[in-house]
């Protein structure tokens, strides 16, 4: 509601609350649009007045004044002490939410698990296959909202949520026609343009301005700016895929292709040492793939620390022979007594990099709900 029509909501209120000093309805109608106004002080006054004159708590209306003034933990308690008042499916959800958004995951799902999924409201459906999601039952929140939206096909958030959840277990061909039906039914749905621009990259169709588009939305979203990132390399803009790289990195500090993909920004920029770092952070996490270790080879060749160089390629070609980073490793190791000639072999295969990056990358878009993240 747009806030001119609240304010004059508002003051209608408070017209007939001079007449009627001690109708409740009347004060928790005030204290509501007080709180959506931002006006916390004049909301939780109002509310007050009218559990006194009622000789009961309205936890509901309280849980959402804590919410959405942000104390969270208070909301938590409101929300918690309204479902003891009276356990009922709205009661439940927005109990349920507010531990989502404290991050008790498990116990947001422990709260909705009690109530039959017939009986779920369709908010309660969505946050139950987003918790799904989190915890990668992801055929079980593809099955819950297959389910739902036999009843419910013109919701567009269930859609695009499962779009997104298609296309996090690999299934592009439905991934992709969730997207189409989500976006038909509402263009601006977060979701449904994600799925749309995870596929464009995957394709090598996307364009800056689509990712951007959408991170002006979710500045935060590591999805997108880790698509952003693999854009910028393919368009060998190496500084601006360094920096959406690095803020993927702050966000999802341990999805493994961004560092390699990181690591191979930095080479490409002839930043030894950052690549070093980067391929180390991907080796701490994920020892038995070949891809950190074959970076740190190629950092010590590019040294020309040999026999260091040649000890770490030995260690990936024990878990991937094919690892390219390796292939290319070998290339200098077997020319170290020639420099020259060295490069001029690296040169040659910067036709095969190129693939390489572009063949990694796919891989990594495909990869991005690997690890656990928290989706919002």
């Amino acid at each position: 509601m747009a806030t001119q029509e609240l304010e004059e909501k508002l003051q209608s209120y408070l017209g007939y609350l001079d007449q009627d000093k001690n109708n409740v309805n009347l004060l928790l109608s005030v204290s509501d649009c007080y709180r959506q106004l931002g006006d916390w002080v004049s909301a939780q006054h109002y509310l007050d007045e009218g559990q006194q004159l009622s000789g009961q708590q309205f936890w509901t209306h309280q849980g959402f004044l804590y919410m959405d003034s942000n104390q969270m933990l208070l909301a938590k308690e409101a929300f918690k002490q309204a479902i003891t008042a009276e356990d009922t499916p709205v009661n439940r959800y927005n109990y349920s939410l507010c531990l989502y958004i404290n991050y008790e995951f498990e116990g947001a799902l422990a709260v909705l698990n009690s109530v039959e999924n017939s009986q779920l409201l369709p908010a309660c459906v969505r946050l139950k296959a987003t918790l799904y999601h989190h915890f990668q039952r992801i055929d079980e929140a593809i099955m819950l909202l297959k389910q739902f939206l036999i009843h419910h096909e013109s919701d567009a958030e269930a859609a695009g949520l499962l779009a997104l959840l298609y296309f996090d277990n690999n299934n592009e061909e439905q991934a992709e026609l969730f997207s189409n039906k989500t976006l038909a039914l509402n263009s601006a749905n977060y979701e449904g343009r994600l799925v749309k621009i995870l596929l464009k990259t995957l394709r090598n169709e996307v364009t800056l301005a689509e990712i951007e588009s959408l991170l002006a939305i979710k500045p935060q979203d590591g999805r997108l700016l880790f698509a952003l990132g693999t854009t910028h390399i393919r368009l060998m803009n190496f500084p601006a895929a360094e920096q959406a790289f690095f803020q993927t990195s702050q966000i999802w500090p341990y999805f493994y292709e961004n560092w390699i993909s990181y690591g191979w920004c930095h080479l490409l920029q002839n930043n030894i040492d950052k690549a070093e770092k980067a391929y180390q952070q991907a080796a701490a996490i994920d020892a038995n793939n070949a891809d950190g270790w074959g970076g740190l080879a190629l950092v010590s060749a590019l040294r020309g620390h040999i026999p260091q160089a040649a000890a770490l390629l030995e260690k990936t070609h024990a878990l991937d022979s094919d690892c390219f980073l390796a292939a290319i490793t070998q290339i200098i190791i077997a020319n170290h007594s020639d420099p020259e000639q060295a490069a001029k072999l690296l040169n040659a295969t910067l036709p095969e990099v190129a693939a390489e990056i572009n063949n990694m990358i796919s891989r990594a878009i495909l990869r991005l709900n690997a690890d656990e993240k928290i989706i919002h």
